[in-house]
């Protein structure tokens, strides 16, 4: 495998365990592509909406966030 992969496989599991496991936020809204998403807990809700405000506007990129109540997650959706 090729040093910086491992080098940034070695940070993202840094990264979640300080999170306790969590994904990170602004990390994995920066690498999705268009159509991709990703879901967090709802209690995290405030954080990913304004992450994902912040990341469209400096990179201008589109994201959609749909708050699911039955699973209590909210899905961050990339749209340009």
């Amino acid at each position: 495998m090729h040093p910086k992969v491992n080098k940034f496989i070695l940070h993202y599991k840094i990264i979640m365990a300080k999170n306790n496991g969590q994904q990170p936020i602004r990390p994995v809204l920066e690498g999705l592509g268009i159509g991709a998403s990703a879901e967090y807990p709802i209690e995290r809700m405030d954080v990913v909406k304004s992450t994902a405000s912040i990341l469209g506007t400096k990179l201008g990129r589109y994201y959609c966030t749909k708050t699911i109540r039955d699973s209590r997650t909210i899905r961050v959706t990339r749209l340009v």
